[in-house]
């Protein structure tokens, strides 16, 4: 299967003439890493991931461009492969959006939010335990800058974490009551990429650390208290190419 992705990435990209420091749809294939270090949980993407998606920020790239508040919109597809507690397979699906306003030169400023859910309810891990979906949000604010020399154009962006929600779904295994939501309020995000000039690919890498977040109550369907839970310090990691077309 990779090797047929990796195919169809090479015919895409000669087929296409599209350039990703303009204005253009998108496609991208990128490795995913999930991972709770105090838990002993990872989430790892089986096969390339996939997102698709929208930018207009050439406009932040050259001083002498028309300057305006652009963006970047993405929905993503991600096979995962869970270990913790045991071992399963299911997916994630993503939606980004990012708008930037110049402030000097090719700096600028945004703001952020990211979906990341996780569709793991009703099944059951290698070793049993049952399985429940997941809802990640994160609110932020991008700050970044473009430098351009004659290879091509970089880019360095710090994710200022504003807010993090997240949304176990407890109600989904049998004898719970209520689903459980835990707020997260530190951690940061990092974005670098690179774009040769006039070329129709990307390289890139994404990275968030989230600290704890505060607890909450779960309940059996009979009222009785099961027990405070929280969300773990947790840290993610994806590294793709994209392409344009």
């Amino acid at each position: 299967m990779l090797g047929v992705l990796v195919v169809f990435n090479l015919f895409f990209q000669s087929a296409c003439a599209g350039d990703l420091n303009t204005s253009h749809w998108f496609y991208d294939t990128h490795f995913y890493k999930y991972a709770e270090p105090s838990a002993g949980v990872t989430d790892t993407s089986r096969l390339p991931a996939l997102t698709w998606g929208y930018r207009n920020n050439q406009g932040l790239k050259a001083i002498d461009t028309d300057r305006q508040v652009t963006g970047n919109y993405e929905v993503a597809l991600i096979p995962t492969k869970y270990t913790g507690s045991g071992t399963s397979n299911s997916y994630y699906t993503k939606v980004l959006g990012e708008i930037y306003m110049p402030i000097r030169n090719t700096t600028y400023i945004g703001l952020g939010y990211r979906n990341h859910y996780d569709h793991s309810g009703y099944g059951t891990t290698s070793t049993g335990y049952a399985g429940y979906d997941r809802q990640s949000q994160y609110f932020y604010l991008p700050f970044g800058a473009y430098y351009a020399n004659s290879s091509g154009v970089f880019k360095t962006q710090y994710n200022f974490f504003i807010r993090g929600k997240q949304t176990s779904y407890f109600s989904q295994i049998s004898g719970y009551k209520n689903n459980i939501q835990n707020t997260q309020t530190s951690g940061y995000g990092l974005d670098f990429s690179y774009i040769p000039n006039s070329a129709n690919w990307e390289l890139y890498w994404r990275y968030w650390s989230i600290g704890d977040s505060n607890t909450d109550a779960a309940y059996y369907t009979n009222g009785s208290l099961k027990g405070y839970y929280y969300e773990p310090a947790n840290k993610t990691n994806e590294v793709g190419v994209r392409f344009a077309f």
